[in-house]
């Protein structure tokens, strides 16, 4: 039994090493990027327990927040296609505990960054409607231009790759590469 564990944390090991590989060619010599956090709150039910929201419903409303981005600098024929969408590296989180779903998000916006962070502060502020969304926990930066400090913020997204594996933690489908990916 602890055989198979090995394996599994050796397997998840070279994932995050895949990952990261992958993920270094899409930041290469990029002048402009923006970390992202979006978390959730923690609702209270009616005899007093705490009760988080499903992972299902979380993917949702990030599956609404980046449609809404990308319609935001994109044509709606652009973005339903899939022809056009903010260059972005996306990754689910589930905390020390395993039950606090958020996301990690670095975006290579073609706009300014300041500008972006904003604009997305704003529909991820937009979707608390039931009132999930944790707006002041959630994060929009720009990261800053030297490299290293890039690394490091693609780096803290893609961290729970090692933890849940890349099936669970990267979100393949809400990631848009910068550049083909060979």
């Amino acid at each position: 039994m602890k055989e198979n564990n090995w394996i599994s944390a050796k397997q998840k090991l070279q994932e995050q090493e895949a990952v990261n590989t992958w993920l270094f060619p899409q930041i290469k010599d990029n002048p402009k990027a923006v970390f992202l956090t979006l978390k959730f709150r923690h609702k209270q039910t009616a005899t007093k327990q705490k009760e988080d929201i499903s992972i299902q419903h979380a993917q949702r409303l990030l599956r609404i927040f980046l449609r809404k981005l990308d319609m935001h600098y994109f044509s709606e024929r652009a973005v339903t296609k899939r022809l056009a969408g903010v260059p972005r590296m996306v990754f689910q989180h589930m905390g020390a505990g395993g039950d606090n779903v958020h996301y990690h998000m670095v975006a290579i916006p073609h706009v300014d960054p300041s500008e972006f962070a904003k604009q997305a502060d704003i529909l991820w502020k937009s979707l608390d409607t039931y009132g999930w969304i944790d707006h002041n926990n959630s994060w929009f930066e720009k990261v800053g231009s030297d490299y290293e400090e890039l690394k490091d913020a693609t780096l803290y997204a893609a961290r729970e790759v090692r933890k849940l594996g890349a099936e669970n933690s990267w979100m393949i489908f809400q990631t848009i590469p910068r550049i083909p990916s060979i």
